[in-house]
């Protein structure tokens, strides 16, 4: 390489012969470029080659590396290198070959682009180097005239801001998942200091409101009128609405918060065990159940128990001023393989009108009011949540007078 202007890697038309920058003067403004060969001239018309190249606007610095060890060093102080130029045979045989698993393995460096330049392709075959090196290029010295040489540096300098790009955005979005869990956690604390304050503050005053309500019916007896006894009732029936509005908010709560424990599950076993342990709030009258063949789901059993629980003691609510009520556990025909498996609850109660079925599923919205069914509202806010956290959905349909068909889904 006595003779630039005849070499391989120079003989291409001139781009210009403005002076290499320099690593110091570089700033973040230039693209770092190691040279790896234990050949002085190689070094120099790569850099004659190059040096009035720039991509993306931003021109390149190079640094220098005569063996393997010298690479390390100048790796251990620039770790931002973009692009290694990188030489196999050197001081010691495939000393370039170790220094590519070095930059892997030991720096973890992924984003540089390693282009390796071999002047005796024979004793480190193309493929067998690309199957076995995580390299990105494999060039002869002999062809890499200038123009190759400069649009495979483009490439490479392309190729390493696209990974270091994608990089800071995934960091970003690392920290940004931790942040957001750190909020969570600490919301979540919130939460549960709110609930135990729900749950010992406010029950105590209801305590003693009841409590003292006795005492007065117990004391005064005989002597109340008809119209005090009334009113002392209604604030003990008040009083237990207010108790049970405050059971339904803290069960609301916790399953918002509620580790999820997927186990498979017999639908049909857990169905008829719910309906046996449902038979006391019939009061002694006749319903008829009809439960269908219902498949097998993976979710955690103690919510799906609550959700069947809730629509069912729903249905039969809602049935009890019909004659012959009839209350209905099924799956909806699978259209294809794979998609999600849809359960109903259907009844011929009382129903309701489908333009307020929006209401439903919010927290304390009723459509009934409290004289005709009892309730807080919370059940089928508590269902919704349910089937939400397992990936399904839950919706219904329902005429005045024809009863109500409430339908959740769950992934197959």
């Amino acid at each position: 390489m006595s003779d630039p202007q005849h070499d391989p890697l120079v003989q291409v038309e001139e781009y210009g012969t403005s002076d290499p920058v320099q690593p110091d003067a570089a700033g973040d403004k230039a693209w770092k470029v190691l040279i790896v060969d234990d050949e002085a001239e190689v070094h120099e018309a790569t850099v004659f080659a190059l040096s009035s190249l720039t991509v993306y606007g931003c021109p390149l610095v190079f640094l220098h590396a005569h063996s393997e060890l010298d690479a390390r060093t100048m790796l251990s102080q620039h770790p931002d290198i973009g692009v290694i130029l990188l030489d196999v045979v050197m001081e010691a045989g495939d000393s370039g070959l170790h220094l590519v698993k070095h930059v892997r393995d030991d720096l973890k460096l992924d984003a540089v682009r390693i282009v390796l330049r071999t002047g005796q392709p024979g004793y480190a075959p193309e493929l067998d180097v690309i199957q076995k090196y995580d390299i990105n290029d494999y060039k002869t010295k002999l062809e890499l005239t200038r123009t190759r040489l400069a649009t495979t540096i483009i490439a490479a300098v392309r190729s390493f801001e696209q990974i270091r790009t994608i990089s800071d955005l995934n960091a970003s979005l690392e920290r940004r998942v931790r942040e957001r869990t750190a909020e969570l956690q600490r919301v979540n604390r919130e939460l549960e200091s709110f609930s135990y304050s729900v749950a010992h503050d406010l029950r105590a005053p209801l305590r003693h409101i009841m409590g003292f309500n006795r005492i007065l019916q117990e004391r005064l007896g005989a002597t109340l009128s008809v119209d005090n006894r009334t009113t002392m009732d209604r604030i003990t029936t008040a009083t237990a609405r207010m108790g049970q509005l405050i059971d339904d908010l803290l069960e609301f709560a916790r399953v918002g918060r509620t580790v999820l424990k997927k186990v498979p599950i017999d639908v049909n076993d857990l169905v008829t065990k719910i309906v046996q342990d449902l038979y006391p709030q019939l009061g002694g009258r006749s319903v008829t159940w009809r439960i269908s063949a219902l498949p097998p789901v993976v979710a955690d059993r103690s919510l799906l128990r609550q959700v069947l629980v809730n629509l069912l003691s729903n249905a039969i609510k809602y049935t009890s001023k019909t004659a012959e009520a009839q209350i209905e556990v099924g799956v909806c025909p699978q259209k294809e393989p794979g998609v999600d498996t849809v359960f109903y609850v259907r009844d011929n109660g009382v129903g309701f009108d489908m333009q307020h079925a929006g209401k439903l599923f919010r927290p304390f919205s009723r459509l009934h009011t409290q004289k005709e069914f009892e309730g807080t509202g919370i059940g089928l806010s508590i269902v919704s949540s349910i089937i939400q956290r397992h990936g399904g959905k839950a919706w219904v349909e329902a005429q005045p007078g024809a009863g109500a068909t409430v339908f959740f889904s769950l992934p197959g």
